[in-house]
C-alpha cells in the first residue's frame, strides 16, 4: 500500500494497483468505515515508525495522498464519490 500511495503523483499508472488491493481487500467483506480504519492505521503506523521525524507537513502530505487512496477505493468498490457535481454546486449558489 505503501508504494502504491508513494506514486499517486502518477495516478493513472498506480490505479490499477490501487483496484488490485480494493479488490483483495473486498474479499474479506470491506466496508466504507473499514477503508476509513485502514487509512487512519497507516497514519498511526507511520507516526509510531517516524517518531520524531514525522513532521506535521509530513502527517499533511500523507492525510492528502490517504484521502485520495480512500476515495478512489471506496469508488471502484461501493460506486460512491466525494466529488459534488457541478451543476448541483451551481444550483445550490443560484438559490442562496
Amino acid at each position: 500500500m505503501e508504494r502504491t500511495i508513494t506514486h499517486l503523483d502518477r495516478l493513472l499508472s498506480v490505479l490499477p494497483f490501487i483496484h488490485y488491493h480494493a479488490n483483495n481487500l473486498s474479499k474479506s467483506g470491506l466496508t466504507c468505515q473499514d477503508v476509513d480504519l485502514l487509512c487512519d492505521a497507516f497514519i498511526a503506523a507511520l507516526k509510531i515508525h517516524l517518531g520524531r521525524e514525522f513532521t506535521l507537513n509530513l502527517e499533511q502530505a500523507w492525510r492528502y495522498a490517504l484521502r485520495m487512496f480512500n476515495s478512489i477505493v471506496k469508488s471502484y468498490l461501493f460506486n460512491t464519490s466525494n466529488i459534488v457535481a457541478i451543476n448541483k454546486s451551481v444550483q445550490q449558489q443560484v438559490n442562496s
